[in-house]
């Protein structure tokens, strides 16, 4: 086993200071897949944020581009819209198609809210919010996109936020 820091560094997160050892173990067995194992307290404050945090990690969608289908982490899609009986994709700086419904794609995750009747965006992607002119609230992404929220999601969408203080 490799140790990756001392045995007593503290991670600082959402408030609380806790012990965490991380040690990178090496198999001769010929998998692809990486193994993740967490040891801690029944009650332990984070045990349910990081629960959503490596759910999420693993999930993937499928989008199509350019007559090929491509694998598309849920940590890469920025929101998805439905336009046209079509879900468009948006990561960081590609756009796919997919016949999901919204509904799927809030069921992918915790991390994914409705924003409007035809968005679902992934809270990990937001870095700020503004209330426009008309009195309509507006969310930028990480990217430097801005979408509407509709009125009627807002309680929703500050709902998941606190559910995933992230």
């Amino acid at each position: 086993p490799c140790n990756l820091g001392s045995k007593n560094d503290k991670m600082p997160t959402l408030g609380y200071t806790y012990d965490m050892k991380i040690r990178w173990l090496t198999s001769s067995r010929s998998e692809d897949d990486i193994e993740i194992e967490i040891r801690s307290p029944e009650n332990h404050p984070q045990k349910a944020v990081l629960e959503k945090m490596l759910s999420h990690l693993e999930g993937f969608a499928i989008g199509e581009k350019n007559n090929q289908q491509f694998r598309i982490f849920y940590k890469d899609i920025y929101y998805v819209d439905y336009r046209q009986d079509q879900a468009i994709i948006h990561t960081k700086s590609e756009t796919f198609y997919s016949h999901y419904r919204l509904y799927e794609v809030e069921s992918f995750s915790s991390l994914f809210v409705r924003i409007h009747k035809s968005i679902v965006v992934n809270i990990t992607k937001i870095k700020s919010f503004r209330s426009t002119f008309n009195g309509k609230l507006e969310v930028t992404l990480l990217q430097g996109e801005n979408l509407e929220i509709s009125r009627s999601y807002v309680n929703a969408l500050k709902q998941a936020l606190k559910e995933n203080p992230l």
